[in-house]
C-alpha cells in the first residue's frame, strides 16, 4: 500500500513501518503515484510465486500491458525512488500536514 508515498525510497506502508522483510506478498497499482495504468503481484517466497503464477495463470496472460505503459511505470518508478522521489515525498507531507491543520481549523475531524 502507498507505494511511491510512504518509505524512505517509496515501497510503501510497509517500508515505512520498516517491515518489508516481513511482507510474503505485495500487491499494488501502477495507476496512482506510480502514473502508469495496471498493477502489480510481487510473492517474495518461492512456494508463494508458484501459486500466483498457477492458480493466476488465466489473468496474467489475459490482462498484459502495452510495452508503453511498461516503460513508464518502470521510468516513474525509478524517478520516484531517486533524491528527487524522496524531496518529492518530504514536500507531499508537508503539504498534507498543512491540509490536515487547515481543515480541523474549520471543524473537519482529521485522523
Amino acid at each position: 500500500h502507498a507505494t511511491l508515498v510512504l518509505g524512505d525510497k517509496g515501497g510503501g506502508l510497509a517500508q515505512a513501518l520498516g517491515l518489508s522483510s516481513e511482507v510474503d506478498l505485495s500487491v499494488g497499482t501502477l495507476s496512482k503515484a506510480v502514473g502508469s495504468l495496471g498493477g502489480f503481484v510481487v510473492a517474495h517466497t518461492p512456494l508463494l510465486r508458484s501459486i500466483v503464477l498457477n492458480k493466476g495463470r488465466p489473468v496474467i496472460y489475459s490482462t498484459s500491458l502495452p510495452v508503453a505503459l511498461v516503460e513508464q511505470a518502470c521510468d516513474n518508478i525509478c524517478f520516484g525512488m531517486s533524491k528527487e522521489g524522496r524531496k518529492l515525498r518530504q514536500r507531499l507531507r508537508k503539504n498534507v500536514t498543512l491540509l490536515v491543520r487547515a481543515l480541523a481549523k474549520r471543524g473537519f475531524l482529521c485522523g
